[in-house]
């Protein structure tokens, strides 16, 4: 499927050119001079023209795409992820956001936020990363403040990961409890105040948590937000730490309110006591902390023996009655499973982005 928004962010030195157009270096040749012109047409395909002479595939290709890319598979062009809005110049792109947009609309210091985005022409990459530290296949890619609004994964072989899964081994060193929340926001806002915490980048994504997540931590907090999404949420986790055998404690976190005022996610109640402190960062450390205290000893204990798991608990040689064999490679896929034994310890950004705030 054409998504102008991808490819231009693949690009570099991205310029802005009319209401519908932009002009770029042409990855296709040593270029200096902004040679690319890239278009999108009222068919919503992507055009593109080098005016050093490089064709469109040659183009395409130096970025990873075929000329195919250009187009849906029927022929017809355009889709969900084509440019829209309504910018100053007429129909076109709005404005990009910035890591500065996000780290503004999320209270959360911008030095610290750098540490896990990365800023592209349209938009902010959330970067993802494998157990070991590596990049993963799919990365998460924010065009407006709330996900709702503007968020989805770039294009690769792999299925999206679990957000923060390469900071479990340190994380296990320092606390045996592990929060899950919904979505990267809520993770940062936990890292921030010194929570071990992993997000789960959609309600209905429970199913990406595996063991290596999991096990190193006696105890998991599930935070539930007051929506059908939050339902679906703690459902989902439910049931998947019950087929994987998780053997810890399981809490809840629901109802959460501050000074009288709800909360709906960790992120918001963070929001909530800087301004309730005119902004002081440490003076809501502070606070927090205290807060924090207090919702986890109100959280409720989920007996997970109770909840029936979608499939079988990994447990070798044990599946539910009437249900097939499981497949013995379960689990086992390059972005996460396959690194279920490593140990790797390359946490470099972690370690910086935590002393900027100790």
């Amino acid at each position: 499927m054409a998504d102008i928004i991808d490819f231009l962010n693949l690009l570099k030195n991205v310029k802005q050119n009319g209401s519908n157009g932009w002009t770029a270096l042409c990855p296709a040749h040593d270029d200096t001079e902004n040679s690319l012109a890239v278009a999108q047409g009222k068919d919503g395909r992507i055009l593109v023209n080098c005016f050093a002479g490089c064709s469109a595939s040659d183009i395409v290709g130096a970025v990873g795409w075929k000329l195919s890319d250009l187009f849906v598979s029927d022929g017809r062009s355009g889709g969900s992820g084509s440019v829209s809005g309504s910018g100053p110049q007429g129909p076109g792109p709005v404005r990009a956001i910035t890591i500065a947009d996000l780290a503004e609309d999320k209270g959360i210091p911008l030095d610290f936020l750098s540490f896990y985005c990365e800023q592209l022409p349209f938009g902010v990459k959330i970067i993802y990363k494998n157990l070991d530290g590596k990049p993963a296949a799919r990365q998460r890619l924010r065009i407006a403040l709330a996900a709702k609004n503007g968020s989805r994964w770039t294009r690769g072989a792999g299925s999206p990961l679990i957000y923060g899964v390469w900071r479990v081994p340190r994380m296990s060193q320092e606390s045996d409890a592990l929060l899950l929340v919904e979505g990267e926001s809520d993770a940062w806002t936990a890292w921030l105040h010194k929570i071990t915490a992993l997000g789960v980048p959609g309600a209905d994504m429970a199913g990406k948590i595996l063991k290596s997540y999991v096990d190193p931590f006696a105890k998991i907090y599930i935070w539930q937000e007051p929506d059908n999404g939050g339902e679906t949420f703690f459902k989902g986790v439910t049931e998947r730490l019950a087929e994987l055998g998780y053997g810890g404690e399981v809490y809840v976190i629901e109802d959460v309110r501050y000074k009288e005022q709800s909360a709906k996610d960790l992120n918001e109640l963070h929001k909530q006591i800087l301004k309730q402190n005119s902004g002081d960062f440490e003076a809501t450390k502070a606070v927090f902390k205290e807060a924090w205290k207090s919702i986890l000893s109100a959280a409720q204990p989920i007996d997970l023996s109770k909840i029936t798991p979608k499939i079988k608990p990994l447990v070798p040689g044990v599946y539910f009655p009437g249900s097939a064999a499981p497949d013995p490679n379960y689990l086992s896929n390059l972005d996460s499973a396959s690194l279920e034994a490593s140990t790797y310890r390359n946490l470099t950004d972690m370690g910086n982005a935590d002393r900027l705030i100790a």
